[in-house]
């Protein structure tokens, strides 16, 4: 298991500041003007950045259980906020209680930033999953040229196997034809021998 180190909870705490001081921009943060905009998606990113590196620090599972209980807690405590402070938060100062869409609002708001900073983790998670992918297709490239490589090598060693066989194949049949040729050698001059013998022992009987 990844070894946790205490700084590491440092960026889920900045995304939960992120998220629980956007409700201070005020409730119509989210419209078409260009400046409220631009300050909605510099928070979306700093959200997404968030995520990004508690992927990397505190992993998918853990660091998705943190981010989880951020998103739960910063929204809730904004509740509690914007009810204890009403007049602060309320558009309009003629109404003394809060709405309940003002309230939903927020709370979305909020979610939705917490969303983004889960959104950062998926895609840091993505990419490290990518990465292990090209390392394990390496690996296996890798194992693919030694299998090949051990393919060529026996090949060459049955080739060359085949060929001693066949030269002793070759030398065991020399030798044979040379102990046929000797034996039939033998069986010649026995036979020489032989008939030298009976040619004598004839000659003896006839001068008998």
């Amino acid at each position: 298991m990844k070894e946790v180190k205490k700084i590491y909870y440092i960026t889920p705490i900045i995304l939960a500041l992120i998220i629980f001081f956007s409700n201070f921009l005020g409730a119509d943060l989210i419209s078409g003007e260009i400046y409220k905009f631009t300050v909605w998606f510099v928070l979306s990113l700093f959200a997404f950045a968030c995520g990004w590196i508690i992927n990397l620090t505190l992993g998918w599972e853990y660091g998705g259980k943190i981010t989880f209980a951020v998103i739960v807690a910063a929204t809730l405590l904004s509740l509690v906020l914007i009810l204890a402070f009403v007049g602060y938060f309320e558009q309009s100062e003629e109404k003394a209680v809060l709405p309940i869409d003002t309230l939903v609002l927020y709370s979305l708001r909020n979610i939705f930033l917490g969303l983004m900073g889960v959104f950062g983790m998926a895609v840091s998670n993505v990419f490290q999953l990518q990465r292990r992918v090209e390392k394990m297709s390496a690996g296996w490239q890798g194992s693919e040229k030694i299998i090949q490589n051990a393919e060529k090598e026996g090949e060459i060693i049955v080739k060359e196997a085949k060929l001693n066989a066949e030269k002793i194949i070759m030398d065991a049949k020399k030798q044979a034809n040379q102990i046929i040729e000797v034996r039939n050698k033998i069986e010649r001059q026995i036979k020489e021998f032989i008939q030298i013998e009976k040619d004598l022992i004839k000659k003896y009987e006839e001068n008998e």
